[in-house]
């Protein structure tokens, strides 16, 4: 219940659609996510077949699971009426006081852009070998009797 109430203060706070999207798909995974399997007369699970083009032809095996659940919707909604509005406030001002700051403001001990800039050029500076040699001076003959 308290995902509900999270994704419903931060719907008020009139987020974009697509953030919106995000925290529904977000609500509908978690609630979604440990479903039951299928289970067939016997008591067995059932099991499905797909044949996912990257595995060429190679078959994945995996639990039938129940239907998708969509009752968190049923949820929010009473969430929404039955809640008081100060209530609401209350809880969407807790919620933005533990937003914590933007990983880039966290960050003390930056280095400053002219030492990272320095450190690429001379990066790119270095010579790159692409096949150092592995022996040096050793003839060829002398390798295959030590193999």
């Amino acid at each position: 219940m308290e995902e509900v109430s999270e994704a419903l203060l931060l719907g008020r706070c009139q987020l974009k659609p697509r953030r919106q999207r995000t925290i529904l798909t977000a609500l509908h995974f978690n609630w979604n996510l440990n479903r039951k399997s299928l289970k067939d007369g016997q008591g067995n699970a059932k099991l499905r077949v797909t044949y996912p083009k990257f595995q060429e032809g190679e078959g994945t095996v995996r639990e039938a699971c129940v239907k998708q659940n969509y009752d968190y919707i049923a949820k929010i909604y009473e969430t929404l009426v039955k809640t008081p509005k100060e209530e609401l406030q209350r809880l969407e001002d807790e919620l933005k006081a533990e937003v914590p700051e933007p990983l880039h403001n966290m960050l003390k001990d930056k280095e400053s852009k002219a030492e990272a800039m320095e450190k690429f050029l001379s990066r790119k500076k270095r010579e790159t070998n692409i096949c150092p040699p592995t022996c040096s001076g050793t003839p060829s003959s002398t390798l295959s009797v030590l193999l």
